[in-house]
């Protein structure tokens, strides 16, 4: 599975990840255990879904250790993308 990931470390609840893309893509915050089942092919939880317009934003729904992952969620193709935390909401 090829996917861009950002650890985001702590971050507050009501905290905004920015996702700029090159092209139409999924993209997901999750925290470090459903990260974990992420990569690991397990059933997981997420936030966000494919992202139909750019700059996509996620809100951070409660304060802990978050990650944010960009993928095609299985299409093929090439992803770039970036990453950024932005102020509380």
């Amino acid at each position: 599975m090829n996917f861009l990931h950002s650890d985001l470390g702590q971050v507050g609840a009501g905290t905004v990840v920015e996702f700029g893309l090159n092209s139409r893509a999924f993209v997901r915050v999750m925290d470090s255990a459903n990260f974990s089942a992420y990569r690991s092919g397990r059933r997981y939880t997420f936030y966000g879904g494919e992202a139909v317009q750019n700059p996509a934003r996620v809100s951070v729904p409660h304060s802990g250790h978050w990650h944010a992952v960009v993928d095609l969620n299985g299409h093929s193709g090439t992803i770039r993308a970036s990453i950024n935390v932005l102020a509380t909401a």
